[in-house]
């Protein structure tokens, strides 16, 4: 009984794989023309296999290996197999991959869809487009006041190169000079104001009120990026006039009220505050669109927040749904566009953030390689980009990107990303502590715990530094894309493990048994 379970196991992997390798080739060819789920074509071959194993052949693998005892057959298996195999290498390996396992490649987009048709016009397009990012953005204050830039997720570090390169260039500081950001609470623009126009005398004086202006603006930061742009704003501040000096505006709500006594009213606030998240950032900008238009001879603005915050449903009926950007387009009418900058997308299945889904099935990023990732910026109006349909969020899946946003910026493909978190540089400095046992305590740390940890924290190696950590991220880049193929390498792997195993056993049981018993 043991015997014949172990064969219905073998017999059930071997089935599977040759339910993959069948699956994969028709998914190959039919994707030649069509826009085929895998899938579903998996589902047909299985039903198809098992139909004619039991009806019209009347036999399956275990019984084609089982029930005829010579080594053939499991030859014969092998053979068929191998051949599979090297047909999908083939269907596979059309282009060149950073990885490549036993011959398969593997790849950080599908270039295998209909959608390919489509790649030659958006390569083209690119081509033909000549304006840098920069450009792009600082050329739309030509006709808006306000321009709003949709942020990848918060911890990737190199978008903000992007930012402070338009932040400090000439054109940018004569014709807006006003940054507002979804980074810091509006509650401390005071201390903004300060820390942007002082100058330190010491890079280590500059190093702590850096930190302490992130942490008590935007609760408790482990994003390198924050700390850096600020730093550099502070500096580039140095070397302005009063008049010219770039103005940071936060927006955000106070994550830790000073009216919050207790844990539990800190509880009740992490679950309202996301309520009126939006609402409030908006109001923020708003105001502030106000004040620079009757106080400051800059008129213009540029606005950084996450790209779920930068979508325009300003012309759809989404009255429960409304973010940042809907409040800001209903309110300053026809002096708003908004720019997303390449991230990520939901697609079909909303993937999280963490498998770095891309736009349009990956074909923007394919195209974009295939253009050796020129950074630019463009109107999705008149763009093949603009007709593709928007898939960031699958609540607004039938609009088209330029339904949602005014246009796009390229800066970096997802290979050069740099996702940086770690410890910022003397943060536990005495001006700060009280403050920072207080948030801890509302977080439900307790006394104990807490000078602890700050005991610890100040005798920690690099604390006069940021200790950052960077991730790979290349197995979120191919994971999703590749699982069937993950899953048929695999499988293929085990399966002619245990056939080789079969056919071990059957040579040593030929030796030892009168060769008259068995059948070749």
């Amino acid at each position: 009984m043991k015997n014949k379970k172990k064969k219905y196991v073998v017999s059930f992997l071997l089935e599977v794989n040759l339910i993959l390798s069948l699956s994969l080739i028709i998914y190959y060819l039919l994707q030649l023309g069509f826009n085929v789920n895998y899938n579903y074509i998996m589902i047909g071959v299985a039903f198809l296999y098992y139909l004619l194993s039991y009806f019209v052949f009347k036999r399956t693998v275990f019984s084609f290996l089982f029930k005829n005892k010579g080594i053939r057959p499991k030859i014969i298996l092998i053979g068929l197999n191998l051949a599979f195999y090297l047909i999908i290498l083939g269907f596979n390996n059309t282009h060149s991959s950073k990885y490549c396992v036993l011959g398969m490649r593997y790849y950080p987009y599908n270039v295998h869809l209909a959608s390919d048709k489509d790649i030659k016009e958006k390569v083209e397009f690119i081509g033909n487009t000549d304006k840098s990012a920069k450009d792009y953005v600082i050329e739309l204050f030509d006709k808006y006041d306000v321009v709003i830039i949709g942020e990848r997720a918060h911890f990737e570090n190199t978008q903000w190169d992007l930012i402070y390169d338009i932040v400090s260039d000439k054109r940018f500081i004569e014709k807006a000079g006003n940054v507002f950001t979804e980074i810091g609470s509006a509650d401390y623009q005071y201390l903004a104001d300060e820390f942007f126009t002082k100058k330190y005398n010491t890079e280590e004086e500059l190093d702590k009120a850096t930190t302490k202006l992130v942490y008590l603006a935007n609760g408790y930061t482990e994003k390198k990026n924050y700390f850096t742009f600020f730093k550099r704003l502070n500096l580039l501040n140095q070397t302005l006039p009063d008049s010219l000096k770039i103005r940071e505006n936060f927006t955000s709500i106070n994550l830790y009220p000073l009216d919050i006594k207790t844990p539990g009213e800190q509880e009740k606030h992490y679950k309202d505050w996301n309520r009126y998240y939006d609402s409030v950032m908006a109001d923020n900008v708003i105001k502030g669109y106000r004040r620079i238009q009757k106080e400051e001879k800059r008129k213009k603005m540029l606005v950084i927040t996450n790209s779920r915050h930068s979508y325009n449903l300003s012309k759809y009926q989404f009255k429960d749904l409304k973010n940042e950007t809907t409040y800001i387009f209903d309110s300053l009418k026809g002096s708003v566009a908004n720019v997303l900058i390449n991230t990520i997308a939901a697609g079909k299945k909303n993937y999280s953030i963490w498998f770095l889904g891309s736009h349009n099935k990956s074909s923007w990023d394919k195209a974009f390689e295939l253009c050796g990732n020129k950074s630019i910026g463009f109107d999705f109006e008149g763009s093949p980009f603009g007709e593709d349909k928007f898939d960031m969020n699958l609540n607004y899946d039938k609009f088209k990107y330029k339904d949602i946003y005014h246009g796009f910026i390229f800066y970096k493909s997802k290979f050069d990303w740099i996702n940086w978190t770690g410890q910022f540089p003397y943060e536990l400095e005495d001006d700060f502590i009280g403050e920072y046992k207080r948030r801890m305590t509302l977080d439900g740390f307790d006394k104990e715990t807490l000078d602890l940890m700050i005991s610890e924290g100040k005798q920690s190696k690099g604390y006069d530094k940021f200790v950052g950590g960077k991730f790979n991220i290349d197995y979120l880049l191919y994971t999703r894309q590749n699982a069937k193929l993950f899953l048929y390498q695999f499988v293929f792997i085990l399966t002619n493990f245990f056939i080789f195993l079969l056919i071990i056993r059957y040579i040593i049981k030929l030796k030892r048994t009168p060769r008259h018993k068995y059948i070749l």
